[in-house]
């Protein structure tokens, strides 16, 4: 017979289940509950500015713990970079945790060893991409171990005051405006 066990808050990572037949034999199986998870939430650095060389040389991204356990001090997290597709040079690099990442918690890190200025440079457009790895613990979702998001160049702004004009009085305003 197959029975859906519903386990609410989830106090302890493992379980074991022991079942009885009609004879009175019994079994044992130990059930581990994954719930471990590590989410990558947001880009903070780069962004789209007038020129994607403006950002600041280093990424910057906050990661989360989505699962319902919390990584202790110690825990490894590997975190790369992308520029279209491509890992930037030095973009790999590791997290250690320097203290416990509770559940629902989110932590800063900023790529120390990433030009990010240098690898955005002349793009007019780029996808950023983060991916996040737990080292030696199983996540239960990795599909939110990676975050892209598209930085722009959205460009300078023309001014144009109209053409040469000679006033001595200057009695009239300039204006943007043609």
């Amino acid at each position: 017979t197959t029975r859906n066990i519903i386990i609410y808050g989830i106090p302890n990572p493992e379980y074991t289940v022991t079942t009885w037949n009609d004879d009175g034999c019994s079994a044992s199986a130990k059930v581990d509950i994954i719930s471990t998870d590590i989410s990558v939430t947001s880009l903070v650095s780069p962004v789209s500015k007038c020129d994607l060389s403006d950002n600041n040389p280093q990424a910057q991204i906050t990661i989360m713990n989505s699962g319902s356990i919390n990584f202790e001090t110690g825990t490894t997290i590997k975190l790369k970079i992308y520029v279209d597709n491509v890992l930037v040079a030095n973009g790999e690099e590791d997290l250690v945790l320097q203290d416990q990442l509770a559940a629902g918690q989110t932590i800063s890190f900023t790529f120390s060893n990433v030009d990010i200025q240098a690898a955005l440079s002349g793009k007019i457009t780029a996808d950023i991409k983060i991916e996040a790895a737990l080292i030696g613990i199983e996540d239960i979702n990795p599909a939110n171990n990676i975050l892209i998001n598209t930085v722009r160049s959205t460009g300078y702004p023309s001014i144009s005051l109209g053409g040469d004009k000679e006033d001595h009085a200057w009695t009239q305003v300039l204006s943007s405006i043609p």
